[in-house]
């Protein structure tokens, strides 16, 4: 075998090889407990088997009920998207992470075969994918990381109209910024990156070059993006508004002056982007950032880095608002994290590009730093993904082993864990929150024949404890457990 057909291999199907060997790492995270380090808050723990929860119920033998907690309805093609695979494959949380995982890998697998762009995947990999919040969301069951990767997809088919113009590459873009949406409602705010950047490319292509077709085609995009929002409207809010206004309340406090804004922004920019887990991406950020501008100047820059890096800056600062809240759950800021990742993974592909084809020596020094830089980086993901392996625990999966030998007969297994410790038990579960789902009928028209709950029963306002119910005197065996900084009681009810 030549030197000359190995690099061509490589060149051809290198960036496959590097998406296989990440996708064989996920594997070993897929039945594991979230890693406490890289998490904030007991969300991660909680939430995999709350989005999904109705679902289970549902493939359970229990009936679909849309009003037992607001999951499903924020975040309605989530569910559906797990529906074949949990009914296929059985409900078990590594089905519901494998998937997740294709979920995210599909869209990175079409990005790779663009022909100019499967350098910049190969860059992600190390850059964007082994970031130790990327990687650790990448296999949760949540929908955030598999909304970035259908975002970038989305970003990826934008970027096929600006070079090509092409009608259905705007089409199947918008399509996709309307399923991230759909995703997770949250996401709501990502329409504008379609809008903004679309909008400047028709704009452009009818000053400068008289397109009329391009002021059409802006047109169709917000004719469809304003219908599909006027479905969701009149199909998913209104029939559910009651409900929405009662349950769907945002995890933080939405600021209510200029002056709290920039105090939150501060905190967080000090106390989030600026911790030990964060300080790295952030002051790399601003290196890569400003030696992406630069790149822009003086050098020959290819389209895709033109269109991309635009793209990316408009995309985190759109992320920033978040900055402006008094509590962030750490998964809310994986978009901002991914779109930083992508855009320094986008500068350093471009040094490599630039530090092969430069022969002007002052041109070429600032390629090669950025490239050392971004070695450095990588190097520091991978020491994190080290740790990870090593600091892998399996409490959450031998809970689920003590409840489904425990639990013997049919019955409501309650409380805010109680989704995440029974994939493999098909009892219905049952979330509890104070004041807002299911406290009142607790031990009245609800009899559970279990209830997981925090010590201090903190996971749900305390539901139990405002209504005089003492768990302890209606149980006949309570087995404790400490899932990461959280003490849990699992309560069998007489």
């Amino acid at each position: 075998m030549s030197i000359d057909f190995l690099f061509q291999w490589l060149k051809r199907f290198g960036v496959y090889l590097l998406l296989m060997v990440l996708f064989i790492l996920h594997l070993q995270f897929l039945t594991c407990d979230p890693a406490l380090n890289f998490c904030g808050s007991r969300g991660p723990f909680t939430d995999e088997g709350l989005y999904l929860f109705q679902l289970r119920n549902y493939l359970n033998g229990y009936g679909f009920n849309l009003y037992s907690a607001d999951t499903v309805l924020k975040s309605p093609l989530f569910s559906l998207l797990f529906f074949l695979p949990l009914k296929i494959v059985g409900i078990h949380l590594f089905t519901a992470r494998f998937f997740a995982l294709l979920f995210c890998f599909v869209p990175l697998l079409f990005a790779a075969g663009q022909r100019n762009l499967k350098g910049l995947v190969s860059v992600m990999v190390p850059m964007v994918f082994l970031e130790p919040f990327i990687f650790q969301y990448t296999h949760y069951s949540l929908a955030e990381m598999i909304g970035c990767c259908w975002i970038f997809c989305g970003l990826v088919f934008n970027f096929r109209y600006y070079a090509s113009g092409s009608f259905n590459d705007l089409i199947i873009g918008t399509l996709i910024f309307l399923l991230v949406f759909l995703l997770k409602i949250q996401f709501i705010y990502i329409l504008t990156i379609p809008i903004l950047s679309i909008g400047y490319i028709c704009a452009k292509k009818y000053l400068v070059f008289a397109q009329r077709k391009s002021l059409l085609h802006f047109l169709f995009l917000i004719g469809i993006i304003s219908i599909a929002l006027i479905a969701f409207n009149l199909v998913w809010y209104q029939p559910n508004k009651a409900f929405f206004n009662s349950v769907v309340k945002q995890p933080y406090k939405l600021p209510n002056s200029w002056n709290e804004i920039w105090t939150n922004m501060k905190f967080n920019y000090e106390h989030v982007l600026l911790n030990d887990d964060l300080r790295l991406l952030t002051k790399s950020f601003y290196l890569f950032i400003t030696i992406g501008i630069f790149f822009l100047l003086p050098f020959k820059t290819s389209k895709e880095f033109k269109f991309l890096f635009s793209v990316c800056v408009l995309w985190i600062g759109i992320e920033l608002h978040k900055l402006s809240f008094s509590y962030i759950p750490i998964r809310y800021l994986i978009p901002l994290l991914f779109a930083a990742s992508l855009l320094m993974s986008l500068v350093a592909n471009e040094s490599i590009q630039i530090a092969y084809r430069e022969r002007n020596k002052i041109k070429y020094i600032l390629p090669i730093f950025t490239v050392l830089a971004s070695l450095n980086l990588a190097y520091q993901n991978l020491s994190h993904l080290k740790s990870l392996m090593a600091e892998r625990t399996y409490v959450m999966h031998d809970l689920n082993n003590y409840i489904k030998q425990t639990i013997q007969n049919d019955g409501i297994i309650a409380g805010n864990w109680a989704p995440s410790l029974t994939w493999e038990v098909p009892n219905e579960t049952m979330v509890v929150v104070s004041g807002v789902l299911n406290d009142e009928k607790m031990f009245t028209s609800i009899k559970p024949v279990a209830v997981s709950e925090e010590e201090d029963e903190a996971d749900s306002d305390g539901a139990f404890k405002n209504r005089g119910i003492d768990l302890a005197q209606k149980s006949d065996s309570i087995k404790h457990a400490k899932i990461g900084r959280w003490n849990l009681n699992i309560f069998r009810i007489k």
